[in-house]
């Protein structure tokens, strides 16, 4: 069982990776899955991750407080808006493919921006 939460830690960590690149793929509950990952079967891998020089601060936000930080919302959801709405208008042609990548960036937005912000 040790291995296979290893493996999908890393899965996890990838899938953050490739999110910060690809905005409909959000990248905080992936590092968070990924850190459930770890506690429960390496230590140093959730140590890593918890102090890691991007990614640490948002977890710890997030085991203090369960919340994220109101500067990580605004960088994404603008991130996500300005990807989306470059797509709509040079990508892709097809109404139907429109409407389902504004459909999943406002359930990803609304999904940031319901989680608690952290408290000042």
């Amino acid at each position: 069982m040790r291995l296979i939460l290893i493996v999908i830690g890393n899965l996890c960590v990838l899938l953050a990776i490739i999110g910060v690149f690809l905005p409909l793929l959000p990248t905080t509950p992936f590092v968070i899955a990924a850190a459930a990952c770890y506690a429960k079967s390496s230590t140093t891998m959730h140590r890593w991750l918890v102090r890691h020089k991007w990614w640490g601060s948002q977890l710890q936000d997030w085991y203090s407080h369960g919340s994220i930080s109101a500067r990580t919302k605004v960088v994404a959801v603008a991130l996500l808006a300005t990807s989306i709405a470059c797509s709509v208008v040079f990508v892709v042609s097809l109404l139907p493919a429109r409407l389902l990548l504004v459909a999943i960036a406002a359930c990803v937005s609304w999904f940031i921006l319901s989680r608690p912000t952290l408290p000042s």
